[in-house]
């Protein structure tokens, strides 16, 4: 899905798990008109149809979750959580 000027509202990132979605704006009523759009129960219908390759729709943070990550490291390579906020926390699972 695009803006008029063909820049992405809309864009996913997928593999083999399922899709990853993010809006390059916000939908509330004051920037667009998405949520009064015909386009808006098929586009999040099919979200979550995609999403649900992994099972996984969302996670909530505070509770345990079991997530699978693809990627394939090698012997001494390690997987980080990095917090995105400001203070960066770090953790190794």
């Amino acid at each position: 899905m695009t803006f008029e000027d063909q820049r992405p509202f809309l864009t996913s990132v997928s593999n083999a798990l399922g899709s990853f979605y993010v809006f390059s704006a916000p939908i509330n009523k004051d920037n667009s008109n998405f949520k009064n759009s015909p386009l808006i129960v098929p586009t999040f219908y099919n979200m979550a149809f995609q999403s649900a390759k992994s099972g996984i729709i969302a996670l909530s943070v505070g509770t345990n979750s079991t997530i699978t990550v693809d990627q394939l490291l090698s012997k001494d390579e390690i997987i980080s959580v990095i917090s995105a906020d400001e203070k960066g926390e770090k953790f190794i699972p």
